[in-house]
């Protein structure tokens, strides 16, 4: 699969500023695992951690970057480096970790860039304005592109393992199509 091809077959939406959803073939998925995923946790430089303990959750800033990161995020963080960053938006790239059954994510809320969320371990359930009103599962492969100023909230469930990539500042992607 072409990660390109993830955001260049949904042009309109993205000029439209309409979330949309789709899934990651789950071969580019294996062979990243648990084992990995916490080796990563306990190797990340501490400088790019953003631990919050009463949310029992942990961003690794910057995720993509380390040469151990997996493959397909690197490659997602490529795409959109290529359709995006042309107009001088930066592209960031946090894994975010949640642990266990009452871990926590934001409140309902909308960002100040454009989001792609993809679930890499664990389900949980995500709501997203303009696709679901009610909570829907988010799996293992699953994708949201969520444009800058839309809301939504991710319902944790289990550990987890969330890769979020965003398209911050100006211009808006929108006003490239």
């Amino acid at each position: 699969m072409n990660m390109v091809d993830i955001f260049e077959d949904n042009v309109e939406n993205i000029a439209e500023k309409i979330p949309y959803h789709g899934k990651i073939p789950q071969e580019l998925l294996d062979g990243y695992n648990w084992d990995i995923h916490m080796d990563m946790l306990d190797t990340h430089p501490e400088e790019l951690l953003d631990t919050n303990t009463s949310k029992m959750r942990i961003g690794l800033n910057s995720f993509h970057t380390r040469p151990s990161a997996p493959q397909f995020a690197k490659d997602i963080e490529s795409a959109m480096q290529e359709v995006f960053a042309l107009h001088g938006n930066k592209i960031t790239n946090i894994a975010f970790t949640g642990f266990g059954p009452n871990s926590d994510s934001y409140p309902r809320h909308k960002d100040t860039m454009d989001v792609f969320l993809v679930q890499v371990l664990g389900k949980i359930q995500i709501c997203v304005d303009g696709l679901h009103d009610e909570p829907v599962d988010f799996m293992p492969g699953d994708y949201y592109w969520i444009p800058r100023g839309n809301y939504h909230q991710v319902f944790p469930k289990v550990t987890r393992a969330t890769f979020s990539f965003g398209v911050e500042g100006d211009p808006d992607p929108s006003i490239y199509f």
